[in-house]
């Protein structure tokens, strides 16, 4: 069964407020804390637009582990401390990756598309090379697409892909002199054909 991150999150601000609202004291105030601090975890999730970035796919499997021990249905004091500092600790931690993202995403003009392909080819060490001549290189593709009169008759991945292939043979190793071999060119192509076309086929579309 898949783990939705979201509807669990959902679940624990409905738990706490619920036992909020037969609490009193001190034990009112607490509840309401950490309803508050899931509330906000669930906010920097939300706002995080790389969801196949590893460090966030990691902070699911945090969550994950979290709702596993069920620790907001348990009497042990020691579950609810330990439930308080892992949500503490999952907030700062997106709250972190959230501003390294707007700090790249910045660069392309708040294009998330290409600060995503950005990411994966450095994560992925796609090319041996700084981030600022990746930058260019993506931008001068960005730039490319834009001006390319028949981009919106592309009709899937495949199409796509075939027509980033020059454009980034020339962008990153002609003009940025970024050192890449044919399975480069076509991995780096793919990833930008993926961010303008996620939801249709690496394959070519059939004839009618």
């Amino acid at each position: 069964m898949v783990f939705e991150e979201f509807q669990w999150l959902d679940s624990q601000i409905k738990l706490l407020e619920d036992k909020a609202g037969n609490a009193t004291g001190h034990k009112l105030v607490h509840l309401n804390k950490m309803a508050e601090l899931v509330r906000g975890v669930h906010k920097e999730m939300d706002i995080n637009f790389d969801k196949n970035d590893n460090k966030y796919i990691k902070i699911i499997g945090v969550l994950k582990g979290l709702a596993e021990k069920d620790s907001l249905n348990q009497t042990a004091a020691v579950s609810i401390v330990s439930y308080i500092e892992t949500m503490q600790k999952v907030q700062v931690y997106v709250k972190e990756l959230n501003r390294k993202n707007n700090q790249l995403n910045a660069w392309y003009q708040d294009d998330a598309r290409y600060t995503r392909v950005h990411k994966r080819i450095k994560e992925q060490k796609i090319v041996n090379s700084h981030s600022k001549k990746i930058y260019l290189a993506l931008s001068g593709i960005k730039n490319d697409l834009e001006h390319m009169v028949l981009v919106n008759d592309l009709e899937n991945v495949y199409d796509m892909t075939e027509a980033l292939n020059p454009l980034v043979i020339t962008r990153f190793m002609n003009q940025q002199q970024i050192i890449i071999d044919v399975q480069t060119t076509l991995q780096i192509a793919k990833l930008i054909a993926r961010e303008y076309m996620p939801d249709t086929s690496d394959s070519p579309l059939p004839m009618a």
